[in-house]
């Protein structure tokens, strides 16, 4: 009876050290934070996530002598980028909106490249908006960063679908 008791108890602790090595093996997330490992986010969330971004390189660049501030709007920064590669990979799950139907009637493919164009426009003007703050250059911060919401208004307008 003791050895059967000894089993029972061994087989326990199996099981709650399996149970909680695929708790911990589970990928976590803030909301808005960097996906877990192996995580796709969809590309409602990574546009999301790029306004998210973008509003935290504008927080940080407001004194760039505050300390970490040059850190923090790299760091949101690197977000923003990420997320618009995310979106760009994603990009096929979204439907037209009415005004694409206008411009694009059934080229799916001049739809998508047109989309793609927008994608690409934002991340080469975060990459100047990057050296921009590097330099601390507050007059080249404005531009890029005036740059990307003229982008986006404009992709905006173009293929948001209308709610």
């Amino acid at each position: 009876m003791r050895k059967s008791g000894l089993v029972v108890l061994s087989l326990s602790f199996v099981a709650v050290v399996a149970a909680t090595a695929l708790v911990q093996a589970q990928p976590t997330r803030r909301p808005g934070g960097p996906p877990a490992a192996g995580e796709t986010l969809s590309f409602e969330q990574n546009m999301k996530g790029m306004g998210r971004a973008l509003r935290g390189v504008k927080r940080a660049t407001r004194d760039l002598s505050a300390p970490d501030s040059v850190k923090a709007a790299l760091t949101s920064l690197q977000t923003f980028q990420e997320r618009a590669l995310g979106a760009k990979a994603t990009f096929d799950e979204v439907p037209m909106s009415e005004h694409a139907v206008r411009e694009y009637g059934e080229d799916t493919e001049a739809y998508h490249n047109g989309f793609r164009k927008h994608l690409i426009e934002a991340i080469e003007a975060s990459l100047e908006l990057e050296r921009a703050i590097m330099k601390k250059d507050t007059d080249a911060i404005s531009k890029w960063l005036d740059e990307i919401e003229e982008v986006e208004h404009h992709s905006h307008d173009e293929f948001q679908t209308e709610h």
